[in-house]
């Protein structure tokens, strides 16, 4: 009787670290529905190797591969997601709206260099963001989340802090 006891309790205990030591840091449970959609190309490989799209949810990601002068794409990757995902609920709370809606390089002509926009929607927020080759910290968090659910082919490739953009009109 008393080693059923201690077994029974054995199990609460366990159970309750398990469940406790789960938890993500400063994130929810389980994700909010979002959806986040990044666009991405390079202005001098845009013709032979047209644009990404990754539609993120807190369900699922996918990436397609959209060619130049055509508006839909081909999905090259998809994936279903649980919302209990580390990386994918801390997408889910995202505050990008202290963020400007348009950065620009001007050291990078405006036909050249990386473009990438970003949109994200959830029941409360709409946000939409465009860089012409311009590094955000911010941004960068978002796309190394992004990117732990992506295989390495599919990694988005973003700028780093070093790149020069203290250039002026």
């Amino acid at each position: 009787m008393k080693i059923g006891f201690f077994v029974i309790l054995f199990f609460i205990i366990e159970s309750h670290v398990l469940a406790s030591g789960s938890k993500i840091q400063g994130a929810p449970d389980s994700a909010k529905a979002f959806t986040l959609t990044i666009f991405e190309f390079n202005h001098a490989e845009r013709l032979m190797k047209g644009a990404m799209k990754y539609i993120v949810t807190d369900t699922s990601i996918k990436v397609l591969n959209i060619p130049i002068f055509e508006e839909k794409g081909t999905i090259i990757f998809s994936k279903s997601l649980s919302k209990f995902t580390k990386s994918i609920a801390q997408i889910s709370i995202a505050n990008l709206d202290s963020l400007k809606d348009l950065y620009f390089n001007y050291c990078i002509m405006i036909t050249s260099g990386n473009e990438y926009s970003l949109t994200f929607k959830n029941s409360s927020t709409s946000k939409s963001i465009s860089l012409h080759d311009y590094y955000l910290k911010p941004i960068e968090d978002i796309i190394e989340l992004v990117n732990k659910n992506l295989p390495e082919k599919y990694k988005i490739k973003y700028l780093t802090k070093e790149t020069k953009q203290d250039c002026e009109l």
